[in-house]
């Protein structure tokens, strides 16, 4: 089993969680939980958001 190490991706303009979880193949709901995220509707340019899992192009 691959050893699997915590990422941050920090958000910027146009983000949305639903489009983070898609590029990074880790479902919103692990997200909010992980990132003890209150508002998933809601997330600010410049915050880390953390998970687990393998990296894809996200350009």
């Amino acid at each position: 089993m691959p050893n699997r190490t915590a990422k941050v991706y920090t958000v910027k303009s146009g983000d949305a969680l639903s489009k983070i979880s898609q590029n990074y193949g880790t479902p919103v709901q692990d997200l909010v939980k992980y990132n003890n995220i209150r508002d998933p509707n809601h997330i600010a340019v410049g915050w880390g958001i953390s998970f687990s899992g393998d990296l894809h192009d996200f350009s």
